[in-house]
């Protein structure tokens, strides 16, 4: 059992999040600096195209 702060884990972690439809999932980036985990998750951009609709 652990008490107190400044106590460091070592070993595997896992983690999982569901993310919106809407989110590029090949674009999906994680960073691990001074301890924290930074997860980026761009949006798709939004299209004006419509179904059927041949582009110029």
């Amino acid at each position: 059992m652990c008490h107190g702060h400044g106590t460091r884990h070592s070993g595997p972690l896992g983690f999982q999040a569901a993310l919106p439809s809407g989110v590029k999932f090949e674009d999906v980036s994680a960073a691990l600096a001074d301890g924290m985990l930074t997860i980026s998750a761009p949006w798709a951009q939004a299209t004006t195209e419509r179904v059927g609709e041949r582009p110029p």
